[in-house]
């Protein structure tokens, strides 16, 4: 009995497994033709948007020019640009222009050929304008509504560069909108040189967008916009495209403007993810749209263009995809609690910063000692142990015990806030000056000036006592090293024998030779103790010397360096001589925040570095020593120079004779980087 219904359980459920197996076929085989069907009435509804449009898509030939931008080979041979006004005017994607061309020919739609001219560029959408003379009216594809465009929907990018009788394709859809900060459309589709300034188009044959490629950041070597960035996204089917709707919106104004530019607000904000942090003001650059607005440190920005900002990423959404000249309405919250109010401003958006000069008080700040568990806060407030000669400080009569309270409106608690007060001024702007002396509060006035240049004398920098000095100049102390585990090369530490404040940070670039390093480091000792700094001795990855290669061990080992010896960052700076001092500064301007300054040693800035304009809220000075009678002479007086119109403060000296052989420096020098340090923290 049970075997029998057993079976016959089974059998029934052959049976019906069987049933559905053959409904499935049939079902397979009768839907086959219908997806078939809409397989090929797509291609052919591609084919016939592509053909609507291809009379409007241009061939572009560039000659001459650049074979390469930062570290992007260029593409060879013809591009692809769009007509987006009847009586000549053609948009393409700037990359197709970065090799600065002398010559540009377009293929018109009748087969002939016109020379063309560069209008202006969108730095904004990295799309370049050019204009040819022609008799007959140019056909004008038309637009897809912005609104219109859903994510999904299919596209095709075009492109006329293998064969100039016909358009090459590549299919995708639609991947997402508002894309870099809301300035363009993203796409699936394959998109390359050989499509760059070509149109993205609907099944109706409308263009969405202008392809250009596109990367976070968008800035090359110098901070520039770079017309380079994104072509690394090379047929990955992560693409972009400018709003063609946007284009036609802009193109008079473009028309007559030449170069639309970013706009910028000129403000910093606090640190943390985009995505989840408050639009918070930390910084302002002088003369900026924000500082002639009146925005302050610690307002936050909470609507533009009556729009609810909440994120640092939505600000930059509502901003970005502006341009220089435009107005906006920014609303700023600005206090807290009960004493927070509402400020609406207008702000126009400029397209550059001036180089960034931190203001001048001529205060050199008392070091705070190393905390003990047991010391009450002192008052709040900087205690000046030097004035620095003929400062603004000095003309208005500050003195050494003066304890400085306010800068202005702002109260001054460390030196840290005390910088932060001065970021957002510079040089000749009266500011009041409140300081407590024999407990009485006195305002003084004075106007700032740039940053000295100059290098004070030991006894005028107002050296804090360190002690007992049998303990400062204790002997055999440990030449430590540090690594770091991804790396083969190492630094070599040598502290001073006591501290009393937080140390300051020499990190010189020394050989592969450690004995000679050492000795190179004890050659320090005195002036270390004296003005209580760590000396690092860093070795090369190779025994030839320092490479560019070695940057990324560098760059890691100073935020070590800092944390295990408790480094105070306003008098933490690097160094070396030759090539290592040429690395040391390329470094040094590269990596912004994390050093004050840089050493350099008959060492001419690198060829290849390209100079980028001092900021503000990351304050770097320069120190420059060349060989008298060397051929380097006027390539680093050159560099000074440039250094300077950039914003930074640049020493400069000489020094008699060459290096010696066991790269150990003269005392003179070594005096001279020692009182540089020493000044850094500079208020």
């Amino acid at each position: 009995m049970t075997m029998s219904a057993g079976f016959r359980r089974a059998a029934r459920l052959a049976v019906l497994c069987w049933a559905i197996a053959s409904l499935a076929s049939a079902v397979a085989r009768d839907s086959a033709p219908v997806v078939d069907d809409v397989a090929l009435a797509e291609q052919r509804a591609l084919a016939a948007a592509v053909d609507h449009v291809a009379e409007a898509v241009v061939q572009i030939r560039t000659i001459g020019g650049l074979e390469q931008v930062d570290d992007t080979v260029l593409a060879q041979g013809p591009t692809t640009g769009v007509v987006v006004r009847s009586d000549g005017y053609i948009v393409s994607s700037s990359f197709n222009f970065a090799q600065r061309p002398s010559s540009i020919l377009v293929r018109l739609p009748d087969g002939s050929q016109a020379p063309a001219e560069i209008v202006g560029r969108d730095e904004n959408l990295m799309l370049v304008l050019l204009k040819v003379e022609t008799d007959d009216p140019l056909p004008v594809p038309s637009s897809r509504p912005l609104e219109e465009i859903r994510v999904g929907q299919r596209v095709a990018a075009v492109g006329r560069t293998f064969v100039a009788e016909r358009v090459n394709t590549s299919v995708g859809v639609v991947s997402a909108l508002g894309r870099m900060h809301g300035r363009v459309l993203q796409t699936d589709a394959k998109v390359s040189a050989a499509n760059y300034g070509g149109p993205l188009v609907d099944l109706s044959g409308r263009v969405l967008g202008v392809l250009t490629p596109m990367a976070p950041g968008m800035t090359g070597a110098a901070g520039e916009s770079s017309e380079v960035a994104g072509a690394e996204y090379y047929d990955s089917g992560i693409a972009f495209a400018a709003p063609w709707e946007h284009v036609l919106a802009v193109l008079p104004r473009w028309i007559e403007a030449g170069d639309l530019q970013r706009g910028v607000l000129g403000v910093g904000l606090k640190d943390g993810p985009a995505h989840a942090t408050p639009p918070e003001v930390t910084s302002i650059w002088p003369r900026s749209p924000a500082a002639e607005a009146g925005w302050k440190q610690g307002d936050v920005i909470i609507a533009v263009d009556d729009q609810p900002v909440v994120s640092q990423t939505q600000l930059r959404t509502a901003v970005v995809p502006k341009y220089a000249g435009d107005r906006l309405r920014v609303t700023l919250r600005r206090g807290a609690g009960d004493q927070a109010k509402e400020l609406n401003t207008e702000i126009t958006l400029a397209a550059e910063l001036p180089p960034f000069q931190q203001a001048f008080l001529g205060v050199l700040p008392e070091r705070p000692a190393v905390a003990d568990a047991e010391t009450e806060d002192p008052p709040a407030g900087v205690v000046v142990r030097a004035v620095w000669p003929e400062s603004p400080a000095a003309a208005a009569g500050v003195k050494v015990g003066d304890r400085v309270t306010a800068v202005g409106e702002t109260e001054i608690s460390t030196t840290a806030s005390a910088v932060t007060a001065l970021t957002s001024q510079y040089a000749g702007v009266d500011i009041e000056l409140t300081v407590v002396r024999d407990d009485e509060p006195l305002t003084l006035q004075l106007t700032t000036e740039d940053l000295p240049t100059e290098v004070l004398a030991s006894d005028q920098l107002g050296r804090q006592p360190q002690g007992d000095e049998a303990d400062a100049n204790a002997a055999n102390r440990e030449f430590a090293e540090v690594k770091l585990p991804q790396f083969s090369q190492a630094a070599r530490v040598l502290a001073p024998a006591k501290t009393t404040t937080k140390p300051g940070l020499l990190l010189w670039l020394g050989t592969t030779d450690v004995d000679a390093n050492r000795e190179f480091a004890e050659s320090w000792q005195t002036l270390m103790d004296r003005d209580q700094f760590v000396l690092a001795v860093a070795e090369p990855r190779d025994e030839s010397g320092w490479t560019g290669d070695d940057l990324e061990f560098l760059s890691r080992m100073l935020p070590v360096l800092a944390s295990q010896y408790g480094v105070d960052p306003r008098r933490a700076v690097i160094g070396g001589e030759g090539k290592a001092g040429q690395l040391a500064a390329a470094l040094a301007l590269q990596s912004r925040g994390q050093l004050a300054g840089a050493a350099t040693l008959a060492a001419p800035l690198p060829r290849t570095l390209t100079l980028r304009d001092n900021a503000p809220g990351a304050p770097l000075a320069l120190l420059m020593i060349a060989t008298q009678n060397s051929p380097f002479s006027m390539l680093i007086d050159r560099d000074a120079q440039r250094l300077q119109q950039a914003g930074y403060p640049v020493s400069q000296a000489s020094r008699r004779g060459s290096a010696a052989r066991d790269g150990r420096l003269d005392n003179t020098v070594q005096e001279l980087i020692a009182r540089w340090l020493d000044g850094l923290d500079r208020i």
